[in-house]
């Protein structure tokens, strides 16, 4: 009688009989749904949605199409594209050459080495290190609110590059004003600018850049004389350098509220610099 070898099938936890030396393996053809423990795939085409929670090492060219959720460490070191919704929460390193043409969220700490081309959006929630952080609030006329407040966190190690004000609509009610400042110095940056009026009319900006843009609003942070860009109440900050996480706080105000028209907008700009220390004789 001859012997049939059984194979253990991962996808159906069962052993089987008649798949011996050179026929198909079931991993490589199974189309359900199928949970992969220390398995190693070259040159893998991912076109159905997955669920990545493990630690993984991406070394071969890959292509991935299908939506996609990551939460476990991983590194990749080969060629990829990515053509699927992506969501990405765990730490990664990246040195392959990539592309990336849909929507995808970054919460995790990210290492990107490699080229990389990116055509679609992106949201960056975490601290991204080496690029430019671009985040804004909006503040609504609504009528019924007395106060409205946006808050934007600077985290430790960035460097601030500006806060812009503008106004799409002016607000109706004739006391409103705004203060930009932080924890230290409510308006530390820009002092009772009044939205209702000519301190900052539609198309007009008040930027922290340069004199030019003060508008004549600035806090105590703004000096022109001396050159002075900030605050440095807090040890390890010192002018647009964050060393110690801070926030920037936008405030709206007014006492009758009445109007529903008004809309303003801050943006503040900042990075957190890749750190190279200088070098020493």
């Amino acid at each position: 009688m001859s012997q049939v070898p059984l194979i253990y099938n991962e996808v159906t936890s069962k052993y089987e009989a008649g798949r011996g030396i050179g026929t198909a393996d079931p991993l490589t053809t199974e189309t359900g749904t199928a949970t992969l423990t220390n398995k190693t795939l070259t040159a893998p085409a991912i076109t159905g949605a997955a669920s990545h929670t493990g630690a993984e090492t991406h070394t071969g060219a890959e292509t991935h199409s299908g939506a996609e959720t990551h939460s476990g460490v991983e590194t990749h070191s080969g060629a990829e594209t990515h053509s699927g919704a992506e969501t990405h929460s765990g730490a990664e390193t990246h040195s392959g050459v990539e592309t990336h043409s849909n929507a995808e969220t970054h919460s995790g700490a990210e290492t990107h080495s490699g080229a990389e081309t990116h055509s679609g959006a992106e949201a960056f929630s975490g601290a991204p290190t080496g690029i430019t952080v671009a985040k804004t609030i909006t503040f609504t006329e609504d009528a019924t609110s007395t106060t409205h407040t946006g808050t934007v966190v600077l985290p430790a190690g960035s460097t601030l590059h500006d806060i812009q004000i503008v106004s799409t609509v002016l607000w109706g009610d004739v006391q409103t004003k705004m203060d930009v400042g932080d924890a230290d110095d409510p308006d530390g940056w820009f002092t009772q600018i009044d939205l209702a009026a000519t301190d900052l009319l539609v198309g007009e900006v008040l930027s922290i850049k340069n004199v030019d843009n003060w508008g004549g609003k600035q806090g105590v942070y703004l000096v022109a004389a001396t050159g002075r860009m900030g605050s440095s109440a807090v040890a390890g900050n010192a002018g647009v350098y964050y060393g110690v996480a801070k926030s920037i706080i936008g405030l709206i105000t007014m006492t009758t509220p009445t109007a529903t028209a008004g809309r303003t907008f801050m943006t503040v700009t900042y990075s957190v610099g890749t750190v190279t220390a200088a070098t020493v004789a």
